[in-house]
C-alpha cells in the first residue's frame, strides 16, 4: 500500500506541500501544528491537510522556540526566545500573555508541554536543566528542582540535556482520578526518560539507539495516546512514532527538515484567542484620561484642581457614566471625557489605595468600598451624598476569616433598567490580599470566598458585569506589572484571558451599545 503524508514546507515561490515519497516510512495519521523557518512560521500538516502561515505579533528580534496545544481551551501556546509566552491564532497572529519571564539561557532550546492535570505548562531549559511551571493565564512562572538523573539510574551522574518533554492524557475535562506521566527526551545519554515533574528527577525508560542533537521535539496525542518525536541524527531530521514503554521508533512520512517543534491537535482545529466583543471604557492609571478599550483615549476635563479619577461605572437608569475623584467628589462623565461634579466632595477616608465602585441597579445607588481600609459606603448618584455601613470583613467560618481584606473592585449583577420585579442583585468583589473572588454582603460588608484566582494580583483592579450578556469581566495586574482583561466565571472564579490589549488601566466598565 502506498503510504503518503503531506509534507510541511512550501517552497520559496509558494508551491503547495507535496507528498513525502519515501516508501519505507509509515503514514502520519493525525493533524499537527508546528513551528518552522526558525520559529517564524506556523505550519499545519497531517490528515487535515497542509498550510503555512507567517507568524506576526512577536517582539522584533525574537523567535518562537516551542509550541503546545492546551486541551482546556483549544488554543495554541508558544514560548519565545526572550521568555515571552504567546497564544497563536490559526492565521499565525501571536498574542502576548503577561510579560517576558527569566528562564536563563534559552540558546539551546527548551522543552515545553501542557500538563492537563493541573492546566499549566512545564518548561525545562535544555542548556542547564532549569525546571519551571508557567501559568497560561498570567504568563508568570515558578521554578522547581533542576533536572537530574535519579540516583541508581543507569545514567546517574550524567548532566542531563532535556531537549523535549510531553505529558500523556492530553484531554479535557481531566478525569478526577487520573494522573499524568511526564516523558522527556534527553540528548546527552540519548534516552527516553520519565521525568518526575516538579522534582525534576529523570528515570531512564530506554535508549533511543542513536546519537541525537539537542533539538528534539516530543508530543503525545490526546485522541490516540500515540507519542511522536522529532529527532536529528547524523545531520538528518525525521519524525517518528515512539513507543513509550521501550523507546522503539517507527519512521513517519513527514518532511521534518525545517520543523522546530510540533503539537498534535485533536480534530485538526484550533481556537483563536477570544477578544472583548462588548463596548467598554477604562481609566488611565493616572486617572486623567478616559480610555475606550480597543479605541481612543480622551483627556478628562472638568475635574477639581489636583484631582484624578479613581473608579467609574455605568448607571442603567440614566445611561450615564459616574466616576469618583481622589478628593471624594462624585462626577458624571461623558464619553468625550467631559466631567461634571455632582454635589460636594464627601469624606471616604483613605483613598490612596484605590476604591471599589459600582452601581446597584436594584436600589439605583453606588456602592463604594475603600481598598485600604475596607470602609463601606452607599452614595446617592443624584446628590453625591454618602451613608456609611459596616466595614468589609471576611465572614466567620470563611477560610480567610481574620484576614484584613483589601477590596480592589466590586460589581453587581442584573445591571438593568427598569429593574425586574422580584429580582435581587448579588455583589461580587475582587479581594487582593487573599487573591480571591468573593460575594460581598452589601451593607453588612461580609465577604464569602468563592474561589482563589490562579495568580496574585495588585489592588488596582477592575470588575464589571455586562447588562446585555451577564458576562463578568476582570481587569487584573500581576505583581510583576503585567495587565490583562479576563472573562471571569462568578460561580467558580475561572479566568479566560482576552486577547484585547489593555495597558496601564485602573478600572473597567461595560457600556450598552
Amino acid at each position: 500500500m502506498l503510504l503518503v503524508a503531506l509534507a510541511l514546507i512550501a517552497s520559496a515561490c509558494g508551491a503547495p506541500m507535496v507528498p513525502d515519497p519515501d516508501p519505507e516510512a509509515a503514514a502520519f495519521g493525525e493533524t499537527a501544528f508546528g513551528l518552522a523557518a526558525g520559529g517564524n512560521e506556523l505550519v499545519r500538516f497531517g490528515t487535515a491537510g497542509g498550510s503555512t502561515m507567517a507568524i506576526t505579533g512577536v517582539t522584533n528580534g525574537t523567535s518562537l522556540l516551542a509550541i503546545d496545544y492546551r486541551p482546556s481551551n483549544g488554543l495554541l501556546y508558544a514560548l519565545a526566545s526572550d521568555g515571552q509566552l504567546y497564544t497563536l491564532d490559526a492565521d499565525g497572529t501571536a498574542h502576548a500573555v503577561g510579560l517576558p519571564q527569566s528562564y536563563g539561557d534559552l540558546g539551546e532550546g527548551v522543552a515545553f508541554d501542557f500538563n492537563p492535570q493541573v492546566d499549566a505548562i512545564r518548561v525545562v531549559v535544555t542548556s542547564n536543566g532549569g525546571n519551571f511551571v508557567a501559568n497560561p493565564v498570567s504568563g508568570g512562572r515558578a521554578e522547581f528542582t533542576a533536572s537530574a538523573f535519579a540516583g541508581g539510574d543507569a545514567n546517574a551522574g550524567t548532566t542531563p540535556s532535556v531537549a523535549a518533554t510531553a505529558y500523556d492524557m492530553n484531554i479535557a475535562p481531566f478525569p478526577a482520578t487520573g494522573a499524568t506521566v511526564q516523558y522527556s527526551i534527553e540528548t546527552q545519554a540519548n534516552v527516553l526518560a520519565i521525568q518526575e515533574k516538579n522534582a525534576g528527577t529523570l528515570n531512564t525508560v530506554a535508549p533511543l539507539g542513536m546519537d541525537v542533537a539537542a533539538d528534539a521535539a516530543l508530543d503525545i496525542s490526546g485522541e490516540t495516546g500515540t507519542a511522536y518525536v522529532l529527532l536529528t541524527a547524523e545531520g538528518m531530521r525525521h519524525m517518528y512514532e515512539i513507543d513509550l514503554d521501550d523507546g522503539s521508533l517507527l519512521l513517519l512520512a513527514v518532511e521534518a527538515t525545517q520543523l522546530v517543534d510540533f503539537t498534535i491537535v485533536p480534530g485538526g482545529m484550533i481556537a483563536d484567542a477570544p477578544v472583548l466583543s462588548e463596548s467598554a471604557f477604562g481609566l488611565s492609571m493616572d486617572g486623567l484620561r478616559l480610555v475606550a478599550i480597543g479605541g481612543a483615549s480622551m483627556e478628562i476635563a472638568g475635574l477639581n484642581d489636583d484631582t484624578s479619577l479613581l473608579a467609574l461605572d455605568h448607571r442603567p437608569s440614566d445611561d450615564t457614566l459616574y466616576a469618583l475623584g481622589s478628593d471624594g467628589q462624585l462626577y458624571t462623565l461623558a464619553q468625550d471625557g467631559s466631567a461634571s461634579a455632582v454635589g460636594a466632595p464627601q469624606t471616604y477616608g483613605d483613598l490612596g489605595g484605590g476604591v471599589a465602585f459600582d452601581v446597584n441597579a436594584q436600589v439605583d445607588a453606588i456602592r463604594v468600598v475603600t481598598t485600604a481600609e475596607g470602609r463601606n459606603f452607599v452614595t446617592t448618584p443624584a446628590t453625591g451624598e454618602t451613608v456609611e455601613f459596616t466595614t468589609s470583613a471576611f465572614a466567620d467560618g470563611d477560610e480567610f476569616a481574620g484576614t484584613m481584606p483589601s477590596v480592589a473592585a466590586t460589581a453587581y449583577d442584573l445591571s438593568l433598567s427598569p429593574f425586574p420585579d422580584g429580582s435581587v442583585t448579588t455583589q461580587y468583589s475582587l479581594e487582593s490580599e487573599a487573591n480571591v473572588l468573593a460575594v460581598q454582603g452589601k451593607n453588612a460588608g461580609t465577604l464569602e470566598t468563592i474561589a482563589e484566582l490562579p495568580f496574585d494580583f495588585t489592588s488596582l483592579a477592575g470588575l464589571d458585569i455586562s447588562s446585555a450578556t451577564g458576562t463578568a469581566y476582570a481587569l487584573l495586574t500581576t505583581m510583576d506589572g503585567a495587565q490583562g482583561l479576563y472573562e471571569i466565571d462568578v460561580e467558580s472564579g475561572a479566568l479566560t484571558r482576552l486577547a484585547t490589549p489593555v495597558t496601564d488601566l485602573r478600572a473597567v466598565v461595560i457600556v450598552p451599545d
